[in-house]
């Protein structure tokens, strides 16, 4: 209760006190900055959460390529023969259902994993610069056999496995003839260019295919020798100095003394 004019006056509710307008707010003027405003109008200021870019999230496999995965570390190591579509499922912890719906068979996996196997050959020798001395020619077909090493089983009994798929066939005459055929008599071309080697077209294509069918062949031949026993990375070192023998005939005389040295230092026993 108030008094105007000496009279008690009773308040209203135009007065202010029950007034049920909203009251009034200051707003930020419209230069102030967004976060500002927001936080003159809330009356707190938001955090923004800090992200640590070192806890990055990776990105989640999907389940094709974890199939394919899983199948190229179980062939290697087990062997194709010795392993069904049930081990890869049991080894993924999914069912046999859920492979047939991204696979009808092993075979189908093979043939993905084989073009796996020949892009990364491929991309190794198209990308890697050709050697220009002994030791590098030795350093590059060390390369190839490191691709190969990757992807062992398919060369363990690499004839059964063409013969059961004709897709594979086709994807492996393909590669063979097309790609691979043409780089290593690239290779070779350029070795006789810099005289390391001395060879006319005809003995160059030519060793080309022998080198490729020793390589090639190689990890079933040494698995043979071996009463089939898992192979172990030393089969790789053997399998460089059989393929690099085949260009010691066709060595210059001033080369085939550090060819000899540079070779037998690839042998296991060398290493060890």
């Amino acid at each position: 209760m108030r008094h105007r004019n000496g009279k008690p006056e009773t308040l209203g509710i135009s007065d202010g006190l029950f007034d049920s307008r909203p009251s009034e707010k200051i707003l930020p003027s419209a230069s102030e900055p967004s976060e500002q405003r927001r936080s003159s109008v809330c009356g707190c200021r938001k955090q923004r959460p800090t992200r640590n870019p070192a806890v990055a999230k990776e990105p989640k496999v999907n389940t094709y390529t974890r199939i394919v995965n899983a199948s190229l570390v179980l062939f290697n190591e087990e062997g194709e023969r010795n392993i069904s579509t049930n081990h890869i499922a049991a080894h993924l912890g999914i069912s046999p259902g859920n492979l047939y719906y991204h696979f009808r068979n092993k075979d189908e996996i093979i043939v993905q994993l084989f073009k796996r196997y020949s892009e990364a050959l491929f991309g190794y020798l198209n990308d890697t610069p050709l050697p220009s001395s002994v030791s590098e020619a030795v350093d590059y077909m060390s390369g190839v056999y490191d691709v190969m090493w990757e992807y062992r089983f398919l060369f363990s009994d690499v004839n059964t496995l063409l013969a059961r798929s004709a897709e594979l066939l086709g994807e492996h005459n393909n590669f063979t003839h097309a790609k691979v055929a043409p780089l290593l008599v690239k290779l070779l071309t350029k070795l006789n260019g810099l005289d390391i080697i001395r060879a006319d077209e005809t003995a160059m294509n030519d060793l080309a295919l022998n080198m490729w069918m020793i390589t090639k062949y190689w990890f079933d031949f040494d698995g043979s020798l071996r009463g089939r026993a898992k192979l172990t990375e030393d089969s790789k070192q053997r399998g460089i100095r059989r393929t690099l023998s085949l260009l010691r005939p066709y060595l210059l005389p001033g080369f085939v003394a550090e060819f000899d040295r540079t070779v037998s230092a690839e042998e296991p026993s060398a290493k060890a």
